[in-house]
């Protein structure tokens, strides 16, 4: 029991020390009434999804900490952006989060450019110009199946760097995403399904195509693109954590549990 309340301890101060968001979507109704900011769009469009899923109304992915609360839904064609303050983070930033994709409605197409729905913001509140680390979703070439992309930043040479691998609809992913932005330019990693309480591993994804940099880690947004049949389509986030480290937004169920 002893062994058990170390731990427990431990993992909640790494947590506080290292993590500057959680969002577990605690919560019901609009995002933007629970601690997110409004930036883009019609205001309120982002709402919880509260009935059952894969654990309780949450998303779930093996081995990482439990889910709680509820999971937010995206839309295909509403156009809400919205973000959420952090502070503490400079050089590096980390973020995970889960995603599942019901269907390919509402994405582009596979040959499409694709869109992104989720990244770092250069600042925070009502005003976002700076939008980084930006994770892209389409269509994939075979049915029923979607694929996610990356690149560093807005602006100047930005191109997007595809993940090759198609992942299936209507079952959840664990996706973290790193952004360096001491190096010139700035430098951005995706790993898509990292076993939870690993070390850092080789990315499965690099991108540093564009030359604007980022001048702080302000905030983290959620963003819904183009229209209701080619945008960022009918998406559900979950458990979103921010961190300073890699350890900090990949908890394992076994760090409580051991």
């Amino acid at each position: 029991m002893k062994k058990i309340y170390v731990l427990f301890v431990a993992l909640i101060s790494n947590l506080v020390l290292n993590a500057q968001v959680f969002e577990s979507f605690s919560y019901s109704g609009a995002l933007n009434a629970n601690g997110w900011t409004t930036h883009s769009g019609t205001s309120g469009q982002i709402q919880t999804k509260n009935t059952a899923s894969e654990c309780g109304n949450s998303l779930y992915f093996t081995g990482l900490e439990a889910s709680t609360g509820n999971r937010a839904s995206l839309i295909a064609g509403n156009s809400e952006d919205i973000n959420k303050a952090i502070t503490g983070i400079s050089g590096t930033g980390y973020f995970s989060f889960l995603l599942k994709v019901p269907s390919t409605t509402g994405l582009h197409v596979n040959t499409g450019a694709g869109d992104y729905f989720i990244g770092f913001g250069g600042a925070a509140g009502s005003a976002m110009t700076s939008l980084a680390s930006r994770v892209f979703i389409k269509a994939g070439a075979t049915a029923n199946t979607f694929v996610l992309g990356l690149t560093n930043n807005s602006g100047t040479g930005t191109s997007t760097t595809w993940n090759a691998i198609e992942y299936p609809c209507g079952t959840s992913i664990f996706v973290l995403v790193k952004l360096n932005i001491l190096t010139s330019p700035i430098s951005a990693s995706m790993w898509i399904n990292p076993i939870p309480g690993s070390t850092e591993s080789i990315a499965n994804t690099l991108n540093n195509s564009g030359i604007t940099a980022l001048a702080a880690f302000g905030s983290i947004y959620l963003r819904q693109g183009g229209n209701a049949t080619s945008g960022t389509g009918n998406i559900e986030m979950d458990e979103i954590r921010v961190g300073s480290t890699w350890s900090s937004v990949t908890p394992s169920c076994s760090q409580i549990l051991s």
